[in-house]
C-alpha cells in the first residue's frame, strides 16, 4: 500500500471480493525491474485503486446510459472523440 511500511503482498481478486470498507481507500502499487542496455535501472510502477475503478466504472455506465438515449431519440452525430459516448454506437448503413 502506498504510504505504508507494511510490506504485506495482497492478491488483487481478493481485495475486490473483500468487504473491508478501508481497503477502498487505499492504493496498491507493485514495482516491476526492466533492465535495458542503455538504462539498467528501468523501473514500472502499477498501482491500483478500488475507488478509481469504481469511478471508471461509473463513467462508463453514463456514456452507455447516454448512447442509449440517443438510440431512442436519434439525432445527427457529429464527431466521435475519445471521451464521447458516441464512440459506443456503431452506424451502418444500408441499400437494399
Amino acid at each position: 500500500m502506498v504510504g505504508s511500511n507494511d510490506h504485506t503482498q495482497y492478491s488483487i481478486s481478493e481485495i475486490e471480493k473483500s468487504d473491508d470498507p478501508t481497503l477502498k481507500q487505499q492504493t496498491f502499487y507493485k514495482v516491476c525491474e526492466f533492465p535495458e542496455k542503455d538504462l539498467p535501472h528501468q523501473r514500472l510502477i502499477v498501482t491500483f485503486s478500488l475507488k478509481y475503478r469504481d469511478y471508471q466504472r461509473s463513467i462508463r455506465a453514463r456514456h452507455i446510459q447516454r448512447a442509449l438515449h440517443k438510440l431512442e431519440l436519434p439525432s445527427e452525430f457529429d464527431k466521435k472523440r475519445s471521451t464521447d459516448f458516441k464512440r459506443l454506437v456503431k452506424e451502418q448503413k444500408c441499400y437494399g
